[in-house]
């Protein structure tokens, strides 16, 4: 059972990823990215998600990040 919607799921890791480039820059690390990666797959695993859903979601978080994140 799912307890939180797709779209909760993507603004969350939206969220996260402008959060990391506002820290860290576009340029992060590799280590660093990835673990915000697994962060928000962890995230969305817990509400219900699987791997195959999360990777949509994840690209859509990142095309909505890259739109909204102004340095």
């Amino acid at each position: 059972m799912k307890t939180m919607s797709r779209a909760e799921c993507v603004h969350y890791c939206e969220n996260r990823l402008i959060d990391l480039w506002k820290t860290h820059g576009r340029e992060a690390a590799h280590s660093i990215r990835h673990e915000r990666y697994l962060e928000c797959k962890d995230f969305c695993k817990r509400h219900g998600f699987n791997a195959v859903e999360f990777y949509e979601m994840w690209k859509m978080a990142f095309t909505f990040a890259k739109r909204a994140y102004t340095e």
